[in-house]
């Protein structure tokens, strides 16, 4: 007899690994064979649909409630923006969105309370902006694509670590409350697989590779705390995925919640390390 859950199962996979193909070749072909400019508008159409779902996380079916929002996002985004085009570096914001996810992450682990409405609105405006401001930081540097291409391949990295490594040793959940699959184990294959990915991305950058392994381990842990922070506010919110979008996957924030969070860190730490050539946007 066909098992029907099975076939579902395999559905729903053939759906995740075109969407994610597809997405890889549009985000390659944008950054290497269009001019930056095409890299920046692409990313922040993802942007934009992605602040218009975590608007969904707080405000529901108030739609104009939602488009004030989403419009002041907008506002701040472009006025971060029209700073870089005219040389004015705001890399403070790396600072604070970097101390911001440790504030969360601690939150994440002693909170027990539920998530009020204007901590929801506080957090998406504290992390798409200086993630915003971290992403046009990076498409500054001659190198940006291959710098974005190098942070993707860390989330990734974390990501799948953390699924091979907690489907197959782990025992002790990670925080259940909030996304019952994770787990402690899962958590550290992450990170290290986050810390190899970044080592390697070092050495051929010529950058100093144990300083940037251990680096590579805080913006794994960085990226999780992203992913936990989106998780808490769509069982907030009742909400299964944070839209419908993207085949397979659900909506832009189920894909794009790690590298929001690790941005300004990552950003960050090319900064301080040299590595980041300061410039203006195109």
């Amino acid at each position: 007899m066909l098992n029907i859950g099975w076939v579902g199962n395999l559905t729903s996979l053939i759906k995740r690994v075109l969407t994610a193909m597809v997405l890889v070749v549009v985000l390659v072909g944008t950054l290497f064979f269009l001019p930056p400019l095409a890299a920046i508008v692409l990313l922040g159409i993802f942007l934009l649909a992605g602040s218009w779902e975590w608007s969904g996380f707080f405000l529901a079916d108030r739609l104009s409630l939602r488009l004030a929002y989403v419009l002041m996002l907008m506002v701040l985004a472009t006025s971060v923006s029209l700073c870089l085009r005219a040389g004015i570096l705001i890399d403070a914001l790396l600072v604070v969105a970097a101390i911001w996810w440790l504030l969360v992450a601690a939150w994440l682990i002693f909170s027990k309370s539920g998530v009020p409405a204007g901590g929801c609105a506080l957090a998406g405006i504290m992390g798409f902006i200086p993630g915003w401001y971290a992403m046009m930081r990076l498409f500054a540097d001659p190198d940006g694509a291959w710098l974005f291409i190098w942070l993707v391949v860390i989330v990734a990295a974390a990501d799948i670590g953390a699924y091979f490594v907690g489907r197959s040793l782990g025992r002790n959940k990670l925080a259940p409350q909030i996304s019952p699959g994770k787990t402690r184990e899962g958590l550290l294959g992450g990170l290290i697989c986050a810390s190899l990915a970044t080592a390697a991305g070092a050495s051929i950058a010529g950058a100093p590779v144990y300083v940037f392994a251990g680096a590579g381990a805080l913006i794994g842990l960085v990226s999780v705390v992203g992913d936990l922070t989106v998780s808490l506010f769509k069982r907030s919110a009742g909400l299964k995925d944070s839209g419908g979008i993207l085949p397979g996957h659900g909506g832009v924030m189920d894909r794009i919640d790690s590298l929001i969070a690790a941005l300004p860190l990552f950003v960050l730490i090319l900064w301080v390390s040299g590595m980041l050539v300061a410039n203006t946007v195109a």
